[in-house]
């Protein structure tokens, strides 16, 4: 991609190398159906069971953003609803 990349893993002490990362990366493209467009400001989540995984470009620092967060396994739950914030509050 040509950009810096900033890798933040939170906790358990996993590193994340370059075959790791692509193949995040590779499930998270699949689950999107298409090419990402990061230049535009857009962020990709990516929920797993057991954690989150997200990419963004940072703006300020034109840094390619890769955040793997664990979450407690079984105690993690996920919804999704088009309704908008401004439509609810």
């Amino acid at each position: 991609m040509g950009w810096k990349v900033l890798i933040n893993v939170q906790t358990k002490g996993i590193e994340i190398g370059d075959e790791k990362l692509d193949k995040l990366i590779k499930l998270l493209r699949e689950k999107h159906g298409k090419d990402f467009d990061l230049e535009s400001g857009e962020v990709y989540y990516l929920f797993l069971k057991d954690g989150l995984f997200t990419l963004y470009i940072e703006e300020d620092t034109k840094t390619l953003k890769v955040e793997v967060e664990f979450l407690p396994e079984g105690k993690t739950f996920i919804y999704h609803s088009d309704e908008s914030f401004e439509g609810l509050i």
